[in-house]
């Protein structure tokens, strides 16, 4: 009778534990990215650094099996107003926004935030659109900083928006510039 007990509650064990595993309820372990960078970052230890996803940008992580996307660059304020006089943050978002609708179809935009960041000021939006077949979802966020600006890029399938959208919102708040020394 005890035997059966123990194997009744081992297989109990197993289906609640690939229940768990399955469905996603399992804590999400963080850390602090950007080690040598301008900036910092927390990112779920299931990211993984890639350099397939924006040649240009410095900061790429990725998982494919979640679906989750991540892209940082960053430029010089002072080379952009040496290369740009006329330059302003929200010329430069509105031009990476269409940038980003130019590949996709069926594009559906959020309105543009003003967002604050510490003491810095910037923009955010949404895409919704279909990109080589698949149905994306998009936030693309530009920050000014004193000696930076930031473009951060983040994205799902819409499918996994509704998993994701947590695990994304903490990505973009915990920004922060950590300026480097010398800087």
């Amino acid at each position: 009778m005890q035997k059966r007990n123990r194997t009744a509650r081992g297989m109990l064990f197993l289906a609640l534990s690939s229940v768990v595993l399955g469905c996603g309820w399992l804590p999400i372990n963080w850390y602090e990215a950007g080690k040598g960078l301008p900036f910092r970052i927390s990112l779920p230890d299931y990211l993984d650094t890639t350099s397939t996803l924006a040649p240009e940008a410095p900061f790429q992580y990725q998982n494919r099996q979640k679906d989750l996307y991540l892209a940082i660059q960053y430029f010089s304020l002072d080379s952009l107003y040496m290369n740009r006089p006329n330059y302003a943050t929200g010329d430069y978002f509105n031009m990476q926004l269409n940038n980003l609708r130019k590949p996709m179809q069926e594009v559906e935009s959020g309105k543009t935030d003003t967002i604050r960041v510490e003491r810095f000021s910037g923009f955010e939006s949404t895409l919704i659109g279909t990109f080589q077949k698949d149905e994306l979802y998009m936030r693309l966020r530009v920050l000014e900083t004193e000696t930076y600006l930031y473009q951060i890029l983040i994205w799902t399938s819409l499918e996994n928006r509704g998993e994701l959208q947590p695990v994304m919102d903490r990505i973009l708040e915990s920004f922060k510039e950590f300026p480097q020394e010398g800087s």
